[in-house]
């Protein structure tokens, strides 16, 4: 409902099991201008596009179930920051926590209010920042990528 108000539009995609929980999210879409919603699965080859297009990625993961994100780790190569609880590939990496949004919770019900929290303060971001900050990420994970570590890692062959 405050989405409007800030300029943001917001896809909530991807395969949704709890069919209970998805008719929630569609009711909650239907009626709130600027959000919508898409339940079919993501493929791989599909992801792209949708990155592509936007200015973030939110993903809202259970910190109890989740270590890494292949996810993120595609937005980052996209140049696009994210918003995501602190799980455990983000955690010490201090050019993510300078460029994305991350934040810490202990409860579900905590979950929903610190994402609230990250929501609001996206409120003063502007396009360019987003932008600014994913290009860091992108450049970062060029740091970590095999053609900037390959002659390293082969000489440890020799």
């Amino acid at each position: 409902s405050h989405l409007v108000e800030s300029n943001f539009a917001l896809l909530i995609c991807g395969a949704c099991k709890d069919l209970d929980y998805r008719k929630k999210i569609s009711a909650m879409a239907q009626t709130s201008l600027g959000v919508f919603a898409d339940f079919h699965f993501v493929e791989n080859d599909c992801m792209g596009d949708y990155l592509i297009q936007s200015d973030l990625l939110i993903a809202p993961y259970d910190i109890s179930s989740s270590l890494n994100s292949g996810t993120m780790w595609m937005a980052f190569s996209y140049s696009k920051t994210m918003v995501l609880p602190e799980i455990g590939c983000v955690q010490g990496e201090k050019t993510i926590a300078e460029n994305a949004f991350i934040y810490r919770y202990a409860s579900a019900e905590e979950h929903a209010e610190k994402l609230c929290e990250v929501m609001e303060k996206l409120k003063t971001e502007t396009a360019e920042s987003l932008f600014e900050k994913g290009n860091r990420l992108y450049s970062y994970m060029q740091t970590k990528s095999w053609e900037s570590h390959k002659q390293e890692w082969l000489s440890l062959y020799d």
